[in-house]
C-alpha cells in the first residue's frame, strides 16, 4: 500500500480512538463528551470517520493499477470506470475531511479548510469531467465551459481532456494529482487532530489521556517527515526522525 494512504489511515485510525477514549465511558452524553454543536454531528461524524477510510481502499487501487485495471484485458469501459472512480473517491474523501474540520471547529475556519482544497488539481478536474462537464464556470473568463475526456488519452495515469470540444487540449498525471490530494488530507488531519485533543482535554492537559494521545501525534508527525517509529517489546519506542542537515 502506497506509504501516504498508510498515513491518512493511520491519522483516520488515531482520531477515531481519541473520539472513542471519550464517549465509553459509562453514561456518558456524547453531544457533551465530544463538545458537539448539534446532536445530528455525531452521525456525520461517524459517516465522515467511514468515508476517509473507506476511500482510501479505492486510491490505492488506482495507484496500483492505474486507469487500465488489473485486467490483462484493454477495456476502455474499464478506463473511463476507474477515472470518474478515482475523480469520486478523492472528491468524497475531501468533503468527509471538510465535515469532521468543521464539527471539531478546526481554526482559522471551514472557509479556509475548503481554500485548501478547491487548489487541488484533481478536484478541479473532477468539477470539470465528473459533475459539471457541459456546465463548468470558469470563474477566470466568467464563462461556461464543457469539458471531455479524450479517449486515445487514457492511459495509466495519465488523463488528456479537451475544452469546449476544440483543438484546446490539456494532459494531467493523475499520480502526481492525487499525490498533491494525499498531501493535502495528511494536513488537515494533522490539523484537526491537533484540535481536537485542545477541545476534548480542555482543563485536563494532565490527564494520561491527554498526555497519551498527545505522543500520538507527535509520532504521527514524525511518520509525515519521514522518520521511523518502533515500538520495542519493552513498551518503549525507538523514534528515527530525518533531517537534511549533514
Amino acid at each position: 500500500m502506497n506509504t501516504k494512504i498508510e498515513l491518512v489511515e493511520k491519522y483516520g485510525r488515531e482520531f477515531r480512538d481519541l473520539i472513542n477514549a471519550k464517549i465509553w465511558p459509562d453514561k456518558v452524553i456524547i453531544r457533551e463528551a465530544l463538545r458537539l454543536s448539534k446532536d445530528e454531528d455525531w452521525a456525520f461524524l461517524c459517516v465522515s470517520m467511514d468515508i476517509v477510510e473507506d476511500a482510501c481502499t479505492a486510491i490505492d487501487s488506482f495507484l496500483k493499477f492505474g486507469l487500465n485495471g488489473p485486467t490483462k484485458y484493454e477495456d476502455i469501459g474499464e478506463q473511463y470506470l476507474r477515472l470518474y472512480g478515482i475523480l469520486s473517491a478523492t472528491y468524497i474523501q475531501q468533503e468527509a475531511l471538510l465535515k469532521i474540520y468543521q464539527i471539531m471547529n478546526v481554526p482559522p475556519s471551514l472557509k479556509k479548510g475548503k481554500e485548501l482544497i478547491d487548489k487541488l488539481s484533481i478536484r478541479s478536474l473532477r468539477h470539470k469531467l465528473c459533475s459539471h462537464s457541459t456546465n463548468y464556470y470558469d470563474k477566470e473568463s466568467n464563462l461556461v465551459q464543457a469539458y471531455v475526456p479524450v479517449r486515445i488519452g487514457l492511459d495509466n495515469f495519465n488523463c488528456t481532456y479537451a475544452k469546449n470540444r476544440g483543438g484546446n487540449h490539456k494532459s494531467i498525471d493523475l499520480k502526481e494529482a492525487v499525490d498533491e490530494h494525499l498531501n493535502m488530507m495528511i494536513e488537515l488531519l494533522d490539523k484537526i487532530m491537533e484540535k481536537a485533543i485542545k477541545t476534548l482535554f480542555k482543563g485536563q492537559e494532565s490527564s494520561e489521556s491527554c498526555i497519551e494521545f498527545t505522543k500520538v501525534l507527535e509520532d504521527l508527525r514524525v511518520l509525515r517527515k519521514g522518520g521511523i517509529v518502533h515500538k520495542l517489546p519493552d513498551g518503549t519506542k525507538l523514534i528515527v526522525t530525518m533531517t537534511n542537515e549533514i
